[in-house]
């Protein structure tokens, strides 16, 4: 059985202070909002791809053992690196590491407002592996 990335669920303390985060900060639609007494939030950034469900950690349709952090961190693919930095750096976000990685690639890591780690990842020509 074969499938492909609908969506990232990332539970927050917050969802609509992440949400608008993930909105002004990265570029991000906010799709739909669920009602509730902490609202889901659906988004999407231009281009398409997976978009993202923000819920309330205290969501009925969560596992009763994702109280702790399931994913390591989520990649965004960014066109001009250093635009990216001067971004996060004009917002006072903390960049945590800068390195180089396999496929002539610059990596910047960064966290949400919720703690969880985020990555711009920049690539000069599409490596062979990805095409």
């Amino acid at each position: 059985m074969h499938g492909y990335i609908e969506h990232l669920g990332i539970m927050a303390g917050n969802t609509r202070i992440l949400a608008e985060w993930y909105q002004s900060v990265l570029g991000f639609t906010i799709l739909v909002e669920i009602p509730g007494e902490a609202p889901t939030f659906l988004l999407r950034q231009a281009g398409g791809g997976a978009f993202l469900e923000i819920m309330p950690k205290s969501d009925e349709c969560s596992m009763p053992d994702s109280s702790g952090k399931s994913f390591m961190h989520i990649a965004l693919r960014v066109e001009n690196f250093d635009a990216a930095l001067e971004g996060l750096r004009s917002l006072q976000i903390p960049i945590e590491k800068i390195k180089s990685a396999p496929g002539n690639a610059q990596l910047a890591f960064f966290r949400d407002p919720e703690g969880n780690l985020l990555q711009f990842v920049y690539r000069a020509g599409e490596p062979e592996w990805l095409s």
